[in-house]
């Protein structure tokens, strides 16, 4: 790439063009049957918040007794309510078998930010969520 010298008009330095930057791959945070379960589980957990599902659907064995203490705080005080749509979902692993996760989702019209922790240990569930 040609650039102007500094202080002359018509003179032009030869610049290097800088080095494309290396692209690490990344191993994926957990196997595809535990994402698609994780998935499931905040949809699930989503649609309690926003009326779609009543509370009865998040089970013991499945959910925390705070994920079900927060959705349904979460339902009667949220102003909206309709179908949920998941936008993003990403996985950072933790300590242990624990992976948190935190994405966005789209309720009716209002996009909702949400945070998680999935426990991988025994039967998948998760121990922690929360609607932003």
């Amino acid at each position: 790439m040609l650039a102007p010298i500094p202080g002359t008009v018509h003179l032009k330095m030869i610049v290097p063009d800088p080095p494309e930057p290396k692209v690490v791959e990344t191993p994926p945070a957990l196997a595809s049957e535990s994402e698609r379960l994780a998935r499931a589980l905040i949809q699930v957990a989503l649609e309690v918040c926003c009326s779609v599902r009543p509370v009865e659907h998040l089970s013991l064995r499945r959910f925390a007794t705070a994920v079900r203490r927060h959705a349904h705080m979460r339902r009667r005080t949220l102003s909206v309510s309709g179908p949920v749509a998941l936008h993003s979902l990403h996985i950072c692993p933790s300590a242990g078998d624990e992976v948190e996760i935190t994405g966005s989702a789209r309720c009716s019209a209002e996009t909702l930010a949400y945070t998680a922790r999935f426990t991988l240990e025994g039967i998948p569930r998760l121990s922690a969520f929360r609607v932003l």
